[in-house]
């Protein structure tokens, strides 16, 4: 009986996160009323507010579905063992370009987010994104440094702003393959566009050592 209860509990939430997604795109900030996120997903506002308990964490944990498992990405017990940095920095990226690829509501999600995180009109959501953002770009200020300490990262690249340079063309590859998939798509253009810039921050005998890399997987 508990196990059904929690099992309820959690498609329920699920329903309501859809129902969120749907309304904020389809009205925007403004018109996404918590009437309407109710009427679509069927449940009273007062069941919203039971199982979130405020508007700013069903919006936090809307944000949370734009992210893949952060258990899955790069550590930083992996960084600092690590013999070829760049190369597990390049697979996590595309990690997170395929599952935004191949999962829908995560692409819908993403887009909500990167159209209007960087605003206050979702009441608070840009700061949740920015708290989200932090520790991102530690680790990959991470995986700079241990490629520094081996002699793989090109003279003069600061790591700090190597790291913060990456995660903004990374946060642009996925809005851009979003608004203009003709121009730049998450199979092939984001993997290229992250390599090229890779290249640049790495040492030159490691920067030119022919196929390095592998495209994203189709």
């Amino acid at each position: 009986m508990a196990r059904r209860t929690r099992q309820d509990a959690h498609a329920t939430r699920e329903r309501i996160l859809d129902a969120a997604l749907v309304c904020l795109l389809r009205h925007g900030a403004a018109g996404a009323t918590l009437e309407l996120i109710a009427t679509e997903c069927g449940h009273s506002r007062g069941a919203i507010y039971w199982h979130f308990g405020s508007r700013q964490n069903l919006l936090g944990e809307l944000s949370a579905r734009g992210r893949p498992d952060a258990s899955e990405g790069l550590q930083e017990v992996a960084i600092r063992q690590c013999s070829d940095p760049f190369r597990l920095l390049f697979a996590d990226l595309v990690r997170v370009f395929d599952h935004t690829r191949r999962t829908p509501r995560v692409r819908r999600t993403v887009e909500l987010l990167l159209r209007s995180g960087a605003s206050r009109e979702l009441g608070g959501i840009g700061d949740v994104l920015a708290a989200c953002a932090m520790p991102e770009v530690r680790m990959l200020e991470l995986v700079y440094q241990r490629a520094g300490a081996l002699g793989q990262l090109r003279e003069g690249v600061d790591a700090a702003t190597a790291a913060r340079s990456l995660h903004a063309i990374a946060v642009g590859v996925l809005l851009g393959s979003i608004l203009e998939p003709g121009i730049l798509n998450l199979e092939m253009g984001a993997a290229r566009t992250v390599e090229d810039l890779l290249r640049l921050h790495m040492a030159v005998p490691f920067a030119t050592a022919g196929t390095w890399f592998t495209p994203c997987a189709g």
